[in-house]
């Protein structure tokens, strides 16, 4: 994890996971917790995120909460994410100055360091943005707290995917899914931490 900066008097300052979490991360909590997930959603997972270092896909909002739990975080609200997602920068359309977008986000299409087309990239195979986080823009789409609008029916995500053009990388861009739905390939999450960090590893070590 990594300290993201508050934006007073709006957000206080906390800590995101520098990647969105992984396959491998996500099966440790499954073996720890014998949480229930569905086993045949497994071939359609590995098809497009094959190795440990992958992002989880196929997952559901409630299981993004679950696993959060599980590590003693949580899911981000927009409002956290997109000031993560900026890193720092002020007035840009995207996470990175006027680089090749090419060498900063796995997006539709192939160029620069973008060499997976039509799946998604290992975490961390991008340059990271001004406070360090990976993959902010495109890759996967990732899980916030929030519900899209006042009728609470889907849950937003923000962040682009391998799946969508450029414009939908944009650090304002969102869009939404049902909460229980598991059967897209384009979505996974990270989590935040609202408690200093030094508070998290006693937590951790006490469990």
């Amino acid at each position: 994890m990594v300290r993201i900066p508050g934006k007073p008097p709006e957000l206080d300052a906390f800590y995101m996971d520098t990647t969105e979490v992984t396959v491998g991360q996500f099966q440790q909590f499954l073996q720890e917790t014998n949480y229930p997930f569905s086993s045949y959603r497994w071939e359609s997972i590995y098809l497009y995120s094959p190795t440990e270092n992958h992002p989880m896909i196929h997952v559901t909002w409630h299981e993004a909460v679950a696993y959060a739990e599980w590590a003693g975080k949580r899911l981000p609200t927009e409002d956290e994410w997109e000031h993560a997602a900026r890193g720092g920068l002020v007035g840009k359309k995207y996470s990175w100055n006027e680089s090749s977008a090419r060498n900063h986000a796995n997006f539709r299409g192939i160029g620069g360091k973008d060499q997976w087309k039509k799946v998604p990239a290992p975490v961390g195979s991008f340059e990271p943005n001004g406070y360090g986080l990976y993959d902010t823009a495109g890759n996967v789409w990732e899980w916030c707290q929030d519900w899209r609008d006042q009728h609470q029916v889907t849950k937003v995500v923000r962040g682009g995917s391998w799946y969508n053009r450029l414009n939908s990388l944009q650090v304002t861009s969102r869009d939404s899914d049902y909460p229980t739905d598991s059967t897209i390939a384009n979505v996974g999450f990270r989590c935040v931490l609202g408690l200093r960090l030094e508070d998290w590893f006693q937590t951790q070590q006490q469990n």
